[in-house]
């Protein structure tokens, strides 16, 4: 306890940590997250400012506390494991290369700095990406040559016989989401890919995590379903299996034996599916592979403003007559800003309810009927008010 209270004061003089009503809340999650290794921290928008803040003080909370020793964000995997392995600021080199509504806003800039204060200590938090789509300038800048580099190091006999200056032209185009001048090359392309990724995969190294083939293969793979997207030969929702097969790697390699936060958006991260399509997100193939070690932290606004992270529009949180968050707040009133609710709370008060509720989804645009709660997160913050992300 001397500890946690000493660390409390220095985080508030520091102005790093805001724990105001954060001791009874977060002690809550975290004996509700009990020896589980994965966590996931969602958002229905990207675009809530107070929702950052707060995901940013759990992390922190969880990594002081509670051993989780790992951050992997909704960003590009290679962007993200060179960020940190360089020796300079994430803060500073955010911008570009971390998903653009988080470096583009104040409230998560915290977590990064957080993140740097840390890199040398006895416990860093790590930083690592799972997004296998590859918009960060430094993989438009360096990713090419990077995997030039790694097929003259670990297949120079195929780097040899294939025509590399085209497959680098298309590999470009794919970064820069621009492959229209190569729909001739498409299943050239495709097959080009699917024959690298399988050699890779078929080295037997002792080297692992970003030093081993198995990496380059998984970032292959991630650009496939790009650019097979762009031709219109894949849907939208198939990067989340490649985004689920980067966590899974990074699970057994970079963040073995690690307890991991994962950050990222609803429409990922709810343990049920993909909530367009009704496919595997995700959360729903990592829950399957890892049984019984992941816990889904869920976070809503009761009322304010989100940016849409599509159009830039600020958005007012559409009016719910039958709010679930709303009737579950006024169960138990007070001036806090935010509550955290365990699944049998959730379950206990909403057996109570006679009416017929329903949560927010994506986007606070459709609504899921509040008796399927459990089917999408566990553990649920509600926040009084929310404002919109620059």
């Amino acid at each position: 306890m001397r500890l946690l209270l000493n660390f409390i004061a220095c985080c508030i003089m520091s102005g790093l940590f805001n724990f105001a009503l954060a001791t009874n809340e977060f002690e809550s999650l975290a004996k509700d997250i009990g020896n589980k290794r994965i966590v996931f921290l969602d958002e229905l928008t990207h675009g809530e400012k107070e929702v950052f803040k707060l995901k940013v003080d759990i992390t922190q909370y969880l990594h002081e506390f509670h051993n989780f020793d790992a951050i992997v964000l909704e960003s590009g995997m290679y962007d993200m494991a060179e960020l940190w392995a360089s020796d300079k600021s994430i803060l500073n080199q955010s911008q570009g290369n971390i998903f653009y509504m988080y470096a583009n806003e104040p409230a998560f800039h915290p977590l990064l700095t957080y993140i740097d204060q840390q890199r040398s200590t006895k416990r860093p938090l790590v930083l690592a990406g799972f997004d296998g789509r590859l918009s960060g300038e430094i993989s438009i800048n360096t990713l090419p040559s990077k995997l030039k580099e790694e097929l003259t190091r670990w297949l120079p006999k195929v780097l040899k016989s294939m025509d590399w200056q085209r497959y680098q032209e298309i590999l470009i185009a794919t970064l820069k989401r621009d492959v229209e001048n190569f729909e001739n090359s498409q299943q050239w392309f495709e097959q080009q890919t699917v024959y690298l990724k399988d050699e890779l995969l078929a080295i037997k190294t002792a080297q692992s995590g970003y030093d081993s083939p198995a990496y380059m293969a998984h970032l292959l793979d991630g650009l496939l379903i790009v650019a097979n997207n762009l031709w219109g030969k894949r849907r939208f929702d198939e990067h989340d299996i490649a985004m689920a097969n980067n966590l899974d790697w990074l699970l057994n390699t970079e963040l073995k034996d690690k307890k991991v936060l994962v950050w990222g958006q609803f429409i990922h991260l709810n343990k049920h599916y993909y909530t367009t399509s009704k496919t595997d997100n995700v959360t729903s193939i990592i829950k399957k592979r890892y049984p019984n070690q992941t816990y889904v932290v869920h976070f809503a606004g009761l009322e304010g403003q989100y940016r849409n992270f599509i159009s830039g529009k600020i958005e007012d949180i559409s009016n719910n007559a039958s709010s679930a968050e709303r009737w579950l707040w006024q169960q138990n009133k007070s001036d806090a800003a935010y509550k955290f609710y365990s699944p049998n709370q959730q379950q206990n008060l909403l057996s109570n309810s006679k009416q017929n509720l329903s949560f927010y989804g994506l986007q606070y645009k459709t609504q899921l009927p509040a008796h399927h709660w459990h089917l999408y997160w566990d553990g649920l913050f509600l926040l009084d008010k929310v404002s919109a992300t620059r």
